[in-house]
């Protein structure tokens, strides 16, 4: 069985997908790199805001009437949010598969296949679970990855539905990540991006912080990924304003392989708006 994945939303979203590819193949499925040669089309979709919704949900509309005959399953955010009402007004998708636990992708897409229509979508949990599952397929550009350290966020920004979506903060551990960066070096990745929803809050949920060289995990992350040796670039991206960690700084400057780069939210001017967003800083 040959299976595409169509693909939306963000590059936390991207790498959920480069998963369930993997998990798939391991599982004993083949990648079909288009709809036109597959059996199943998952269509990795946004939940977030209202555009990439019907974005996404014009995906699903179109692959169906163009593919009648193909399974659609729908998976990402948009499940993971509404599993229920997706099952129940969008006859156009044979299953539902939420991003909370990708371990069950394999499952989801066998009951799909045989027709049984349901909505695998459990909740969020409260830790990462388990170390990082190899992605045999990038879907970024030659010779960069995305590489997730966080999932979730616990700002509870008032206008946000990640934490709905995505819960709460979950860390992964420095040495996992590490190992991860580790193994896209040894294959050739000269660019990776370090994403999540808060870099700066990264570590702040681990239980003991044992693996943390200060008070900001991401320094000490940073830190750690600077000791490796080869030639390649590590990009952080989505820090939230109110925890921009100044100690990576000094990291970045001591090391070129670090980029001076941060994607930093400008904040707005006036406190009642700030108030109003429920954002913590001035």
């Amino acid at each position: 069985m040959k299976f595409f994945i169509d693909q939306h939303g963000c590059a936390k979203n991207q790498v959920d997908g480069e998963e369930i590819a993997a998990r798939l193949e391991d599982a004993g499925y083949e990648y079909s790199s288009s709809g036109e040669e597959a059996d199943l089309i998952i269509v990795n979709t946004c939940g977030f805001i209202e555009s990439a919704k019907r974005e996404s949900i014009d995906a699903t509309i179109a692959i169906k009437s163009r593919w009648p005959d193909k399974k659609v399953l729908v998976a990402g955010c948009l499940a993971q949010r509404y599993p229920e009402a997706l099952l129940g007004d969008m006859a156009e998708a044979d299953g539902i598969f939420g991003n909370a636990d990708l371990s069950l992708v394999a499952e989801s897409v066998s009951e799909t296949m045989r027709g049984e229509r349901k909505a695998i979508a459990p909740g969020q949990p409260i830790a990462v679970q388990g170390n990082y599952y190899s992605r045999t397929r990038l879907f970024d550009f030659p010779g960069s990855a995305y590489v997730k350290v966080t999932e979730g966020c616990d700002n509870r920004c008032t206008y946000c539905a990640i934490p709905l979506i995505r819960g709460v903060l979950r860390s992964r551990t420095i040495d996992d990540i590490v190992s991860e960066c580790s193994s896209l070096i040894r294959r050739g990745i000269f660019e990776i991006n370090l994403i999540g929803q808060d870099l700066g809050a990264f570590g702040s949920d681990l239980a003991d912080g044992s693996d943390l060289a200060d008070s900001s995990g991401l320094t000490a992350l940073l830190t750690r990924l600077a000791a490796l040796e080869g030639d390649f670039r590590i990009r952080v991206l989505y820090i939230h304003p109110d925890h921009f960690p100044e100690g990576i700084l000094e990291v970045m400057a001591g090391d070129r392989r670090i980029l001076p780069y941060f994607d930093l939210p400008f904040q707005h001017a006036s406190e009642s708006i700030l108030k109003a967003m429920n954002r913590k800083g001035s």
